[in-house]
């Protein structure tokens, strides 16, 4: 799909190019286009996108005159903190109006799950968080934070395998496995996936290859620290 974003906020078109390219890598996104003169420009220039994102209120004006002077026939997802212009958006091929910021039912009606559903399972959420212990699923109290505040944003995630362990078998600097007492257990060494102290409290798995360049790297230092009987 061919998706145009017409946005004066580079900050903001990060934030929904990002959530678009989770959604489906395939999508092929130009922008953004921060004014009238640019939009039209780019439309005037190029086939017609098969779907724009567009902020009302640009630099130099409304995202409704872009429209009006292209006649573009894409149909378009308005994004917007105004509430004011949501009639007149959809005199321009508008198929939805998201004000920013997006709160929970408005964004389960643009990821077609049930708008309950999605609540139901927020609010259980809140709920643990503040109880302090997450009884579904066993997630670190000083790991879980509140969905309270706006603005919310979602990506479709395929079905995915067991992927990494996270903590595992814990070991000191040179690659021991250690007990309980953090004492180096004799002869047995860690590296890779199942090693565990590579991280403090968070793991960056934003960080592509972390996961493998870290398997290299241990499970080197392991095996030359037990040959040499280190």
């Amino acid at each position: 799909m061919h998706i145009l974003i017409i946005e004066d906020e580079k900050r903001n078109f990060n934030r929904l190019k990002r959530l678009l390219e989770e959604i489906d890598g395939t999508f092929r996104i130009d922008g953004p286009l921060a004014s009238i003169v640019e939009a039209v420009e780019w439309l005037q220039a190029h086939p017609a996108p098969e779907l724009i994102f567009a902020d009302i209120r640009l630099s130099d004006g409304l995202s409704f005159d872009v429209l009006r002077r292209t006649a573009v026939p894409s149909p378009v997802i308005f994004t917007t903190a105004y509430d004011e212009y949501a009639i007149q958006a959809f005199k321009y091929n508008s198929f939805d109006y998201l004000l920013k910021p997006v709160k929970a039912d408005e964004l389960a009606a643009a990821m077609e799950v049930p708008a309950y559903t999605l609540k139901a399972t927020i609010d259980r959420y809140n709920e643990l968080c503040e109880k302090g212990v997450d009884e579904d699923f066993g997630k670190r109290a000083d790991r879980m934070a509140p969905v309270k505040q706006p603005p919310f944003y979602a990506a479709k995630m395929p079905t995915l395998g067991y992927q990494t362990f996270y903590g595992s078998v814990c070991c000191d600097y040179n690659m021991h496995a250690v007990d309980m007492d953090n004492r180096p257990i004799p002869g047995l060494y860690v590296g890779g996936t199942i090693m565990g102290s590579r991280f403090w409290h968070i793991y960056p798995n934003t960080t592509m290859g972390m996961n493998h360049a870290g398997a290299l790297c241990y499970g080197r230092l392991a095996a030359k620290n037990a040959v040499a009987g280190i």
